[in-house]
């Protein structure tokens, strides 16, 4: 998601936040100007006004600085509820489920291998 920011002082056009695991919080700043906002009593005050999205990745702030407008269209679109999805330890129930799945599964290839090898047994039984 784009938000539209202001700041009181010119904003890096990346902050980078290293997190524990190899991660990073990105945020990432472009069409940065300069603009005023005015008070309730007239008085100006110079503000910077940016685009800002922001995304969490496994990239380098090197390769992040490097592919900037790429890493900001990536950023746009960065649905952090889907990223918790795909984060997230999948539960017992879903774990025995796949389980069991695996199971009939190789269940299934055990009789299909006895019977491939009764017929090759029966084919074989004169040439013996």
């Amino acid at each position: 998601m784009i938000n539209r920011i202001t700041f009181s002082e010119h904003p890096d056009a990346i902050v980078y936040c290293a997190l524990p695991g190899g991660e990073a919080d990105i945020w990432l700043r472009r069409n940065i100007r300069e603009t005023s906002q005015t008070d309730e009593d007239g008085n100006a005050t110079p503000v910077y006004e940016a685009e800002e999205a922001f995304m969490r990745t496994t990239a380098e702030e090197a390769e992040v600085a490097k592919n900037f407008d790429l890493f900001f269209e990536y950023a746009a679109k960065w649905d952090p509820d889907e990223w918790q999805k795909q984060q997230r330890e999948p539960t017992s129930a879903e774990r025995i489920a796949v389980l069991e799945k695996q199971n009939s599964e190789l269940a299934a290839a055990v009789i299909d291998t006895e019977l491939a090898l009764c017929e090759l047994f029966e084919s074989m039984e004169g040439a013996i």
